[in-house]
């Protein structure tokens, strides 16, 4: 009791320091500082990795730990790892990844480079095969062995990252919305208002690039989110990812800035869009 107790204050404390939306694509976690959003804290037991029914087309990985506390909103759920797990994940997942590496050629797959904004939606697209972390969030597998390997680096440099998101469906997105739409029409708004307001915080269904799955929102379970959003603005190129939603480019990718979200977009074209501190859209054009 006293530790379940001691999980509820921990994660309060953790909503009160700084959690709130401050994006228009998705919902909020740890972003800039004395700001706050209203939450439900509950704490969940150590669940084993899940796996996947015959009939799913679905991987499981360990690359966030089975250790969770569960935070909710009107948006989403957040799930916390806690860092105590971090030398069991990184030690269980490496065969794994190694698995994955052979189906990756950066030279042939267009995949890699989809693009979703609110000029190219993307509707009820679903990647071709789900991979589902151990946390319960799912992503492309295809961008399993790079998110490992740089989740390896992360934990060798001292963080102790975690998914929050991954793929969502076009369902999951309208849910969502609705959510969104419902909280602000119980503030006072009218459904058209409502709408409007909703929209600067959540993407429109089919206009999430979460619902590529290749798409992460990588947080620090130890409340030291800002240091790894640093360490991620300097070597997730090195992995292949990018920075989606920089800070000043919100008039070319349409969202706003989002620290903790980042695009996997292969290793060359990560380069690159990093080296000119330019967009996806940008580097497209």
């Amino acid at each position: 009791m006293k530790i379940a107790f001691a999980g509820i204050i921990s994660a309060a404390l953790l909503i009160l320091s700084g959690c709130t939306v401050t994006n228009s694509s998705d919902s909020c976690f740890f972003p800039a500082p004395q700001t706050s959003v209203q939450t439900t804290v509950t704490t969940a037991q150590t669940e084993p990795p899940i796996s996947p029914t015959a009939s799913e087309s679905t991987t499981t990985s360990t690359v966030t730990s089975a250790e969770t506390t569960t935070v909710s909103t009107s948006e989403s759920v957040l799930t916390e790892t806690t860092a105590s797990a971090v030398s069991e994940e990184t030690a269980e997942t490496d065969k794994d990844a190694d698995a994955y590496n052979a189906d990756l050629s950066e030279a042939t797959e267009e995949w890699m480079l989809l693009l979703v904004n609110p000029e190219h939606p993307i509707e009820e697209y679903e990647p071709p095969e789900l991979m589902t972390l151990s946390n319960g969030v799912q992503i492309d597998a295809r961008i399993y062995p790079p998110l490992q390997e740089m989740y390896d680096a992360m934990f060798a440099a001292g963080y102790a990252p975690f998914t929050r998101e991954g793929f969502r469906t076009y369902g999951d997105q309208q849910e969502i919305m609705e959510t969104r739409i419902a909280r602000h029409i119980a503030e006072g708004y009218s459904q058209e208002a409502a709408k409007i307001q909703a929209e600067k915080y959540v993407a429109i269904p089919g206009k999430s690039e979460h619902q590529t799955g290749l798409a992460v929102d990588i947080n620090a379970s130890d409340g030291n989110s800002w240091a790894l959003y640093g360490w991620l603005s300097q070597h997730a190129y090195e992995y292949g990812f990018i920075l989606r939603y920089p800070q000043g480019a919100e008039g070319i990718t349409g969202y706003q800035y989002e620290p903790w979200h980042y695009r996997y977009v292969g290793k060359a074209a990560a380069a690159e869009i990093t080296a000119k501190s330019i967009t996806l859209e940008e580097y497209l054009s």
